[in-house]
């Protein structure tokens, strides 16, 4: 055998866990969540209102950013489920 150690079968592993480690995988990771949360904040502009309140009286007036971001979380949050 040339200049390499004999390998066995079961010691062959490949995916994304063995191939990318540290900084690379967490890089990964986060660009995964990122997107979500690109895609979430999206989708509440486009269908769900944006800022605005579900109903008139819950307006928090120069606050209504709370709705936004309570509503974007939602939808992350339904990604996972």
């Amino acid at each position: 055998m040339p200049f390499d150690l004999p390998e066995g079968e079961s010691e062959i592993v490949g995916g994304f866990m063995v191939e990318y480690s540290g900084m690379t995988w967490g890089l990964i990771q986060a660009s995964e969540f990122a997107s979500m949360g690109l895609i979430s904040a999206i989708t509440v502009t486009l269908f769900l209102g944006g800022w605005q309140p579900p109903l008139d009286f819950l307006d928090l007036g120069a606050f209504n950013w709370i709705w936004f971001g309570l509503k974007t979380a939602l939808i992350t949050f339904t990604f996972s489920g």
